[in-house]
């Protein structure tokens, strides 16, 4: 019998934990309305200066222990590993802020909260929601990965007009409100989310603007069923002057925008929005740590404060009721920080079915297989090499994993999607702070970080080059990279989507990623091999299928595949998740020692760790 997890009874947390706590706020959650329903409250007093804090906290992706990552503090200092994080910490770091400053905070929670881990995996993000309820969050926006539960789950999980929808159970309520400006309902009785609203914090009147993320349908047009998402740079610009505007008239002293497009796209708002119009955008999604805000032409400063292992801290002092300084800190969430013990004993509570021999759970969504019957804990081997997805362009975890995958299927070509979710795991022999050296150990737990959604594994055949010699449009390997570096890479920053790049094991491939869409891929050859692809040379390709893509021509969401074929465990008689199959081979000593560099750019980009940004800010140029 499967096992199922039961909701605990909520915990009472005191004074400085939970929802709303802001002295003096406007407590009223706008609901499901075009905007925001305020109170009338007493203005600021002429004459007087008050500093409002506003913590920025972003993608935690359901990371609810203290984990392995990196740390880099400035351009010149290569980074180093370090153990930080974890939701405890995180309480703890959010008071200290908190004190710094009382009664004049604000806590925001921007984007790809509830998914991502196997906590959150199995409990369709419940058991991340029982805890985040619990640290006081004021104000927030969900991320794209907050919407991989399905329509149905996230308009649950956030909307107030919806109590019940049981098509996987029960889904735990968020008890803060959140906001979408471009994420609209096409049904007409059933609203999503506000587009703004206006928190008054000691007589200062704060007008908030929430951007979800535009990239929920090209993740799977199922997850936007009944949901408008806004598309382009210009009906972006166009909604923030328009609310900013519809703020400003409505007497507020500062305006921000929390935004889930990511960072690429924010700077690109701040530079074409009216100027004054935004002080702050606070960015999600992309991951980035901005040591220094980056200052646009509207005048508004754009922040993202990485991932989970930072909080964000924006310091806006009034004078007169007009914004007259912006000063802004990262903190790490490390050892500095000792854990809330109310969180910690939570977080404990929720992990203990994933920590017993046979915890014996399932997924509980539709057309997903993937269960679990070892701890989370348990060790399957030690990694020679230090693992992570930290590189735009190329990275450890999908070149390793898609290696493996190729030497699997026997294929010519293995694909891995370049998601953004990782757990370092530093290689045997690797120093890391605090500790002489690492172990290498991967735990089963580790896994389920690199794989955000439990696809099955699937091979299919597709032309290596695109046969200029007919007027037919058939699919083609290059053109699917190609469209994969221009989603990364364009300088024209709203064609950006999804993750970083991802692997192609097999290849050898020259690129110029500051070459304009479409011409980056410059050479592409077997690996190993000095003769260039042709439109005639047919690739035999493994790779994955999401549980909305179980068709014939679909790999790793790529379309223009043919004789696409589920590929078989020969344990189960059904097909390999990704999960099982990463740690099976893993166990069978099938890890390669080293890895390769198999995409040469001549265009030189900087990327991390040479700069401070993984993803170029505004392009590859």
């Amino acid at each position: 019998m499967k096992r199922t997890i039961a909701k605990p009874l909520t915990m009472a947390l005191g004074l400085t934990l939970g929802s709303c706590i802001l002295p003096a706020c406007n407590s009223d959650n706008a609901g499901d309305v075009a905007a925001s329903n305020n109170t009338e409250t007493k203005p600021l007093v002429p004459d007087v200066t008050r500093t409002i804090t506003f913590i920025h906290m972003n993608d935690l992706h359901a990371h609810l222990t203290e984990h392995y990552d990196y740390i880099k503090t400035d351009e010149n200092t290569p980074p180093k590993i370090i153990m930080a994080g974890g939701i405890a910490r995180i309480a703890t770091a959010i008071k200290s802020v908190r004190d710094t400053n009382p009664g004049n905070s604000i806590l925001m929670n921007i984007g790809d909260t509830y998914h991502g881990g196997v906590e959150a995996l199995y409990t369709n993000g419940n058991a991340v929601v029982d805890i985040m309820n619990e640290i006081g969050v004021d104000i927030g926006v969900p991320g794209n990965w907050d919407f991989a539960y399905g329509p149905n789950a996230t308009r649950q999980r956030f909307s107030s007009a919806v109590t019940s929808m049981p098509m996987m159970g029960e889904i735990t309520k968020v008890n803060y409100p959140n906001l979408a400006a471009n994420v609209t309902s096409t049904l007409p009785r059933n609203p999503f989310l506000p587009a703004t609203k206006i928190i008054t914090l000691n007589g200062a009147k704060i007008g908030f603007i929430g951007l979800s993320s535009d990239i929920v349908p090209k993740m799977s047009p199922a997850l936007a069923v009944t949901f408008n998402f806004l598309q382009g740079e210009q009906n972006h610009i166009d909604l923030v002057n328009k609310l900013a505007a519809d703020l400003r008239n409505q007497g507020v002293n500062i305006v921000v925008v929390m935004s889930e497009l990511g960072i690429h796209k924010d700077l690109k708002l701040g530079e074409k929005i009216k100027p004054g119009s935004v002080d702050v955008f606070f960015s999600a999604h992309t991951h980035e740590l901005t040591r220094t805000p980056v200052d646009t032409a509207s005048g508004a400063k754009v922040v993202e404060a990485g991932d989970d292992i930072y909080l964000g801290k924006m310091d806006i002092t009034l004078v007169n009721g007009k914004v007259s300084n912006r000063a802004w800190n990262v903190i790490t969430v490390d050892n500095q920080f000792s854990p809330d013990q109310n969180i910690a004993n939570l977080v404990v509570q929720k992990r203990a079915p994933f920590l017993i021999d046979n915890p014996d759970l399932s997924v509980n969504m539709p057309s997903v297989t993937q269960s679990l019957h070892e701890p989370i804990t348990e060790v399957i081997a030690q990694s020679p090499v230090t693992i992570d997805r930290r590189q735009a362009l190329e990275n450890n975890f999908n070149k390793l994993f898609s290696t493996m995958l190729k030497n699997y299927a026997n294929t010519d070509v293995a694909i891995t999607p370049g998601f953004r979710f990782d757990a370092v795991i530093p290689g045997t022999n690797i120093p890391v702070e605090d500790q002489p050296v690492s172990s290498g150990n991967i735990t089963i737990e580790d896994m389920y970080r690199y794989f955000p959604v439990p696809f099955i594994l699937a091979t299919g055949e597709i032309a290596a080059r695109e046969n200029t010699a007919t007027s037919i449009d058939e699919p083609d390997l290059q053109t699917i990279i190609e469209n994969n570096l221009t989603a990364v890479f364009s300088t024209d920053v709203f064609k950006q989507g999804g993750g970083w790049t991802d692997a192609f094991a097999g290849l050898n491939l020259q690129v110029n990623l500051k070459s304009t869409d479409g011409y980056r891929v410059t050479g592409m050859k077997r690996k190993g091999s000095d003769t260039e692809l042709t439109s005639y040379d047919m690739l035999s390709v493994a790779g994955c299928q999401r549980p909305v893509e179980t068709d014939s021509s679909t790999l790793c969401s790529y379309p223009g595949f043919s004789q696409v074929t589920a590929l078989i465990n020969p344990a189960t008689g059904s097909a390999w998740s990704g999960i099982d199959f990463a740690i099976a081979e893993i166990r069978a000593g099938h890890l390669p020692a080293s890895v390769d560099q198999d995409i040469t750019d001549t265009g030189n980009t900087t990327m991390w760790p040479n700069s401070m940004y993984i993803q170029p800010l505004y392009g590859a140029q």
